[in-house]
């Protein structure tokens, strides 16, 4: 609380948060979010740089990654504890010490009274109750960080759940360009012909997303949609779509688009994992109009 304090508007996303969708594939393992698995929230607490600036700490220039600790104990005694790492220089300029959540202490539930927030990334790697920063050659050998939370880097069969290792896999860090679509729900009755259509794009916030893209002939054409950006880049970006429907049974599709040209992938599960990690395949919605 003594050193100078920074502001973050982000979301916090699990790397499940779309899971079930795999299952139109192939059933994964894991809690089957539908868009369920995230929030945007306004964190405040000291930069990691700032503060290493003001303890005058040096990092040694062969440390690559940063391992962060929590104060959780395993849930049996013969588990591993919790721990994750995260590349130093990717990091170290936005990662902060986080003590208030939406301007309010952070409660013990979501990770109080100090949290590493880390804009950009999944939320395991957000690391809860935070004791200790390390500095280091290597990543971390922890169970949890090299067994679960990674995805492969070749594609695996499906049905398939290989042993995961350094070697073969890389770790949920960097969220992937993604949206939803907040009104309508999927196979929700709604009343035309007019129709105002609304939701959320995001992505890691390393390059801008362009726009919200919306197509109503699967894929077709494709209309692109402004987003807001006023929250920042991490947050995620609202959009709004006025639309008009004949009766009957429409199929919406949603994707966002970044600067790049990178964008949602038509088929979401060309990227199926065993663990379910990292849907980001277009949002597709079925909707009645009356």
């Amino acid at each position: 609380k003594q050193h100078k304090q920074t502001e973050i508007e982000m979301v916090l996303q699990c790397s499940g948060n779309g899971r079930s969708y795999y299952a139109n594939t192939f059933r994964t393992s894991g809690t089957q979010w539908g868009k369920g698995g995230m929030g945007n929230l306004r964190w405040k607490g000291v930069s990691l740089k700032n503060l290493v600036s003001d303890l005058k700490l040096e990092i040694n220039p062969l440390a690559k990654f940063m391992t962060a600790e929590g104060r959780d104990i395993p849930p049996t005694n013969t588990a591993a504890d919790f721990e994750h790492s995260m590349p130093i220089d990717d990091v170290l300029d936005k990662a902060i010490l986080a003590i208030e959540m939406n301007g309010e202490p952070i409660p013990a539930v979501h990770g109080g009274p100090v949290r590493l927030i880390i804009p950009g990334y999944y939320g395991t790697m957000n690391i809860k109750w935070l004791t200790r920063l390390r500095f280091e050659t290597e990543e971390s050998d922890n169970y949890n960080h090299i067994h679960r939370y990674r995805t492969f880097k070749n594609k695996v069969e499906l049905g398939s759940n290989p042993p995961r290792t350094l070697e073969n896999s890389r770790p949920t860090w960097r969220q992937k360009i993604n949206s939803t679509v907040w009104f309508p729900a999927n196979n929700q009755q709604v009343k035309g012909p007019n129709l105002n259509l609304r939701g959320v794009a995001w992505n890691d916030g390393s390059v801008k997303l362009k726009a919200l893209e919306i197509s109503t002939n699967q894929g077709e054409t494709w209309d692109q949609i402004q987003l807001d950006f006023s929250s920042g880049p991490f947050a995620w970006h609202h959009w709004n779509a006025q639309l008009k429907f004949l009766s009957g049974k429409h199929q919406i599709w949603v994707r966002a688009v970044d600067t790049t040209g990178q964008k949602q992938p038509l088929d979401g599960s060309i990227n199926w994992n065993p663990s379910g990690y990292e849907w980001n395949g277009v949002t597709k919605i079925d909707v009645v109009v009356t």
